[in-house]
């Protein structure tokens, strides 16, 4: 099981102090408010494994209400989470992560990192329409 506080705050800082960009600016055109309003005890983890050079996870967000902005910073702290587990377990970077989520019932998507860039796409999960796409390069 991922311990949940101590990584939000460590995953924040550690993305503002790498990020190229502006430390107002987050990957993934989120904001620090979009970030502050996931509810990190409702990320569940529904699997986890990790490998030599990567890992890949599935998390469940349990929050009934959620928007699309808040359901791309719950995969965003998903993620953060998810690399310091790896860090933690192999004690070095990940080459690659893949990290699936659901957002409640409303959107699902996912998070890949080939090494390179990290790809992050969200759909609605009723209509399958794609709600969010976007690539950084380096891993949030």
């Amino acid at each position: 099981m991922l311990p949940c506080v101590p990584l939000v705050v460590l995953a924040i800082s550690a993305l503002v102090q790498t990020s190229a960009q502006s430390t107002d600016e987050m990957p993934f055109e989120l904001t620090r408010e979009d970030v502050r309003s996931v509810d990190t005890s409702a990320i569940r983890w529904t699997t986890l494994r990790t490998f030599v050079g990567g890992a890949e996870a599935e998390f469940l967000y349990e929050n009934r209400e959620v928007t699309p902005e808040e359901c791309r910073a719950a995969a965003l702290i998903g993620v953060a989470r998810l690399r310091t587990h790896y860090r933690v377990e192999r004690q070095d970077e990940p080459v690659s992560l893949q990290m699936g989520f659901q957002c409640g019932m409303i959107y699902t998507g996912g998070l890949r990192y080939d090494g390179v860039n990290s790809h992050l796409e969200v759909r609605e999960v009723a209509s399958g329409e794609l709600i969010y796409r976007g690539r950084q390069r380096g891993l949030p």
